[in-house]
């Protein structure tokens, strides 16, 4: 019984930990706390020292992670997960 009940806390533990990770790299973290500020790709680019094009595939990214379709929606997601 005491295996058991070692093996369930220690799932529950590793199920915590999980979910506590954010889904975000720390450079998508940066991204989508310089979009929540506002700004063209351009701008966020100077900000984050990208170019547009690297700005753009990290919203690609960060969409598809967030699983969002716009920028409003990314913005409004990470906020609720805590994200930014």
């Amino acid at each position: 019984p005491s295996v058991t009940l070692a093996r369930t806390l220690l799932q529950r533990s590793a199920n915590r930990s999980e979910s506590t990770e954010s889904p975000l790299s720390p450079r998508e973290k940066d991204v989508l706390s310089a979009l929540a500020e506002g700004g063209s790709d351009k701008v966020l680019g100077r900000l984050l020292g990208l170019s547009e094009h690297g700005v753009r595939f990290h919203l690609k990214k960060i969409f598809r992670k967030l699983d969002v379709h716009d920028r409003t929606s990314a913005i409004h997601r990470g906020r609720v997960l805590g994200l930014i």
